[in-house]
């Protein structure tokens, strides 16, 4: 037998009992492929060395997370054992798309609701400890401002087509010049495209850290803004994707 040849043929199956093997068995034919196994060891030290990291990140760092949820109702089981967003100490969902009322928990968090409807609608915002915030709820926008002790976040998730004037006078109500700002959330318009909320936010030093594609689509429509109290580098950031929906999850990682 070739090596990786019984891989191969006993990897199609599922349980045990699927199993049959005639005549006698010698554990000898089984072969790793030199090459394969080569490189199974070079990506665990690289996922060993990752972990580290992230494990630092998560002890030194204030952790925000960032996800449009498609269904919050639907997919509640799949944000409560996801171990990234249980781990962070903010997270924001976006297209809720809960009833009026509707307030799914989850422990040791503190959930803040805006918009309630249809597709295409709704935030959630949850904190481990109660902060003072803010609210936006408009029939195409919906935001979060809060108020953490050292910096701002503002949770966004704007429908396509939303109203820039609506969206901008908030940003001028609760945006202060003096404090760093994290804004995160799916804008629903591509970067780098020339937009009016793009031109805003330039105009006032902030920097736009996804660069890559967020949606199945090829688009990158959920934004992560840093204001310029922050050096380049100090806010760290994670993007993956998620088996839930259509569009990755951005985790940034403030300082202590």
């Amino acid at each position: 037998m070739q090596p990786g040849m019984a891989y191969v043929m006993l990897g199609r199956c599922e349980t045990i009992e699927d199993m049959y093997i005639i005549g006698d068995f010698d554990p000898e034919q089984i072969k790793c492929l030199p090459d394969a196994k080569i490189e199974t060891e070079r990506l665990i030290e690289i996922g060993q060395r990752r972990n580290a990291i992230e494990h630092d990140l998560y002890d030194s760092s204030w952790v925000i997370g960032s996800l449009n949820v498609r269904s919050l109702r639907e997919h509640h089981q799949d944000v409560l054992t996801d171990p990234f967003l249980m781990n962070c100490d903010i997270f924001g969902l976006g297209e809720t798309w809960l009833y009026e009322g509707e307030e799914p928990e989850f422990p040791d968090f503190n959930g803040i609701f805006v918009n309630y409807g249809k597709r295409g609608k709704g935030i959630a915002v949850y904190t481990r400890e109660p902060l003072d915030y803010e609210v936006l709820k408009a029939d195409d926008a919906s935001a979060v401002f809060v108020k953490v002790d050292k910096f701002n976040v503002l949770f966004l998730y704007l429908s396509h087509d939303f109203d820039w004037d609506t969206v901008r006078d908030f940003f001028d109500k609760v945006i202060c010049p003096e404090k760093p700002t994290v804004i995160m959330g799916d804008v629903n318009w591509h970067y780098p495209d020339n937009h009016l909320m793009k031109n805003y936010l330039d105009l006032r030093g902030f920097n736009q850290l996804i660069r890559r594609a967020t949606h199945d689509k090829g688009r990158c429509i959920d934004h992560l803004y840093t204001s310029e109290h922050f050096s380049v580098g100090e806010v760290s950031v994670k993007q993956q994707s998620t088996y839930f929906s259509d569009h990755d999850m951005i985790t940034a990682f403030v300082p202590v």
